[in-house]
């Protein structure tokens, strides 16, 4: 009798770890997906954050929209469609980012340190995974990313002159 409840044990035991191989493997098979459509250079968004005591903006955008706020709750927010083009030269210029560089620029100034600039990061959201930069002077940003910020900027000007 002992014999047999062992037996019957090690078998529902055995198939039990036979059940969590094929979940294990199926959900393999599900991340190296997920990071297969996240190495697709349109599926991220960017963020600019430029903040100090008096001052706040964010800027998101994705393919899709843009989001403006001066609100640091994020309660106040207004939403735009992206214009192609612009999304065409984001693409673009975040294509030849290279992320070890980006999450590791110096900043040109350093007057945020003393409150003679506001607090500027941008960030890469790919799903899950975020890239940003270490924090620069709003309207000074590093020359790697110099190109990029204006274009982010410009499109915020042009979207706010339209209201």
């Amino acid at each position: 009798m002992k014999f047999l409840l062992s037996l019957l044990a090690f078998v529902i035991v055995a198939e039990s770890c036979n059940t969590k191989r094929h979940s294990v493997d199926n959900n393999t098979e599900a991340l190296a997906m997920k990071n297969k459509n996240l190495q697709n250079s349109s599926d991220f968004e960017i963020a600019y954050r430029a903040s100090t005591r008096g001052v706040f903006e964010y800027i998101l955008i994705s393919k899709d929209e843009v989001m403006l706020t001066e609100d640091r709750n994020f309660e106040k927010k207004r939403f735009y469609p992206t214009a192609h083009e612009d999304w065409k030269v984001i693409d673009s210029m975040v294509a030849t980012i290279d992320e070890v560089q980006f999450v590791n620029l110096e900043a040109p100034t350093s007057k945020r340190h003393y409150d003679g600039a506001a607090h500027a990061t941008v960030t890469i959201i790919r799903g899950e995974k975020e890239l940003m930069t270490p924090t620069f002077d709003h309207g000074h940003p590093p020359k790697e990313i110099e190109a990029l910020v204006n274009k982010i900027l410009t499109i915020r000007e042009k979207l706010t002159k339209q209201e």
